[in-house]
């Protein structure tokens, strides 16, 4: 008769390593948080506003199977808008883990000043008292489905 082994289960005495915590990324200005969108596309995290901030440029977020990813506007409000009248400024999101919180206020988290073209699809906005997204005259918004 041969030895069998017994099958083991157990993993005591296995070191682990802890759970790495997305991080969190505060930011001022489109410059910062441009960065910190594409820093949190690797791994996820959570992004904090410090200012109201200008997209005056087009940028386009997105993707499949990307983790997810908060920016907190908090009191604060993203305006996207054109730096010469006459041109458009084009901001996409198109990912369901992209959640957009924060008060929303007047102005609200997202905000479409003329100019402006705020295509949104899929993603997660929540505003606690105020606006979710404003939308002047001369700006744009699609919202797809």
């Amino acid at each position: 008769m041969g030895r069998r082994p017994w099958p083991c289960f157990c993993s005591w005495g296995l070191p682990r390593a802890p759970p790495q915590r997305a991080p969190e990324i505060a930011v001022s200005d489109w410059a910062g948080l441009k960065a910190a969108l594409r820093d949190c596309q690797e791994q996820g995290g959570r992004i904090r506003l410090e200012s109201d901030i200008e997209i005056d440029e087009n940028f386009d977020y997105g993707g499949l199977g990307l983790p997810p990813v908060t920016v907190d506007c908090g009191e604060y409000t993203i305006h996207i808008k054109a730096r010469t009248p006459g041109h458009q400024v084009t901001f996409i999101c198109t990912d369901d883990t992209l959640t957009f919180t924060g008060a929303g206020g007047e102005d609200g988290l997202l905000h479409v000043c003329p100019g402006g073209w705020l295509g949104i699809n899929s993603i997660v906005i929540q505003a606690g008292s105020g606006n979710a997204v404003v939308q002047e005259n001369g700006g744009v918004l699609v919202v797809d489905q």
